[in-house]
């Protein structure tokens, strides 16, 4: 069935939108700096703090006293971004909403961010598209956009997009399936929307809408290329999971091609020329092993 834009509108409007945000040991007051500029887009933040430490998850929930339509729930610990996100979208289907939008917690949302959104995901269904999802432009404070993407007036069909500021239904969550908590953090978002696809559903991004986003400590020129800066032990989740999802038909075999290659190009990159080698190698060389093994979940230290 095929529903119209105003049928659409009307759920979101009757049922409220749930933004999850996931988040790790914050800054509080950058967090809460980003949750005030959608907090009074959506009916319902929910909160999925997967902090180390009690004090930590204590300084978040005294933050959360000032914006009132927050529900926080404490992952008691960090189980990583997959299984935060499935228990923060279970909380908001189980509480009566229908539609979502996932956060983390070093994003800002503009101003009318939501409603365009979910205006842009109502067109699509209206024109019979079989709709995973819709995110925006993720763009950083330098301007550099991630992913390849332009700031135009369009919606393009893409194979993935970041989870932040991504609109989705309970319907294609339900028809997709619960995020990958076995990758734990690097491409969970991805391998959603690549399983999405398998089972007929389609990404969009809204070239018109972007968003404030940064990833890890930024990126650096080197040798003419942008390269990111991951935390040293984000490389053993690139490494690990990269190889985990090279064995999966529904990724791209493009993807998994051009990924082990640029593992094989980065290694050196990482381990020589952008600081804190040695430690970037020991978690590209584990992240190897284990992604040989098909070891899943948290780094075993």
């Amino acid at each position: 069935m095929i529903l119209r834009t105003e049928q659409v509108e009307q759920a979101i409007c009757r049922n409220g939108i749930c933004i999850v945000v996931t988040v790790y040991n914050p800054d509080i007051s950058a967090l809460k700096g980003n949750l005030l500029t959608y907090a009074g887009q959506a009916e319902t933040l929910v909160i999925c703090d997967n902090s180390d430490t009690e004090a930590t998850r204590q300084q978040v929930i005294a933050m959360l006293e000032d914006i009132s339509n927050t529900v926080y729930l404490s992952m008691g610990g960090n189980i990583g971004i997959g299984a935060a996100q499935n228990r923060g979208i279970s909380h908001g289907i189980a509480t009566g909403h229908e539609y979502f939008i996932e956060i983390d917690q070093d994003s800002k949302l503009p101003p009318n961010f939501v409603e365009g959104i979910s205006q842009a995901y109502s067109r699509l269904l209206e024109q019979g598209c079989a709709v995973a999802g819709i995110g925006p432009v993720a763009v950083r404070e330098d301007g550099f956009v991630y992913d390849d993407q332009q700031i135009n007036g369009s919606i393009v069909s893409v194979d993935k997009t970041l989870s932040s500021g991504f609109f989705f239904s309970k319907s294609a969550f339900e028809h997709v399936g619960p995020k990958d908590e076995s990758l734990f953090i690097d491409y969970v978002d991805w391998e959603w929307c690549w399983r999405a696809s398998k089972k007929g559903l389609t990404t969009y991004v809204d070239r018109t809408i972007s968003i404030g986003h940064m990833l890890g400590d930024g990126h650096r020129r080197v040798l003419g290329f942008n390269v990111g800066l991951p935390a040293p032990i984000r490389h053993y989740y690139q490494y690990r999971n990269g190889l985990r999802l090279f064995w999966r038909g529904y990724v791209p075999l493009s993807w998994r091609l051009k990924r082990v290659l640029i593992m094989v190009l980065k290694f050196p990159i990482y381990a020589c020329l952008v600081g804190n080698g040695p430690k970037r190698c020991r978690y590209m060389f584990k992240g190897v092993v284990d992604g040989l093994l098909c070891r899943r979940g948290k780094i075993a230290l």
